[in-house]
């Protein structure tokens, strides 16, 4: 476990919510002054939102990738509908048609009956949210077409090449696919951090 500097939690909570746990409001997180900054913090409570990365189970597998897969999003807790309630990002569709961005008002990520996890990754400010996710998660291409039903095998599967259209012989390597957990993880947190709009593990990260 790990703390920021310039947030640190009032009451004795790890990163990682369960199920059981109560959902953590605003007014259970305090900011306090950065050792490492002789700058003043003056910023209130109401000014920070928490963000996390959530994991819901899904109806079924792909069989071309590892197993168990999870739908990864980004939920940001404002609590604007309610306790534990906020804004999702994340990309949906699938990759046979390819993947669009997609942002929702979402309620308590627990209470979805398809939750598996929930991970506090750190804080945004609330100042310009979410306009400001919403132009930078636009940017970021989601997943394409990466997919096509093949009519000698008579099933769906990976696509080697589109012009013209060829698919894997059986045993060769192939490229690994791209949905919704790697547009998470690999590109648009990376990103939020670069742009300042998530902080907190990145200082952590930094100073590794």
């Amino acid at each position: 476990m790990f703390r920021d500097p310039l947030f640190a939690p009032n009451k004795k909570r790890g990163d990682r919510y369960s199920r059981l746990s109560p959902c953590p409001s605003h007014s259970d997180f305090q900011l306090i002054p950065s050792s490492f900054s002789t700058s003043s913090i003056n910023m209130s409570i109401s000014e920070i939102y928490p963000v996390y990365k959530v994991k819901l189970k899904l109806a079924c597998q792909d069989p071309d990738m590892p197993s168990p897969r999870y739908h990864t999003i980004l939920f940001v807790q404002t609590n604007a509908q309610g306790p534990c309630s906020g804004m999702k990002h994340h990309v949906t569709g699938d990759i046979v048609t390819g993947m669009h961005y997609e942002p929702a008002t979402y309620d308590d990520p627990e209470t979805d009956e398809n939750f598996f996890s929930k991970e506090l990754i750190g804080h945004t400010r609330a100042l310009n949210y979410p306009k400001n996710w919403h132009d930078v998660l636009k940017s970021i291409p989601a997943p394409g077409k990466q997919k096509a039903f093949n009519k000698v095998t008579m099933k769906t599967e990976p696509i080697k090449s589109w012009d013209p259209v060829t698919f894997y012989e059986p045993g060769e390597p192939r490229r690994p696919l791209v949905k919704c957990t790697e547009w998470i993880e690999d590109q648009a947190i990376p990103i939020l951090i670069h742009a300042g709009l998530i902080q907190w593990r990145h200082a952590r990260i930094a100073g590794a």
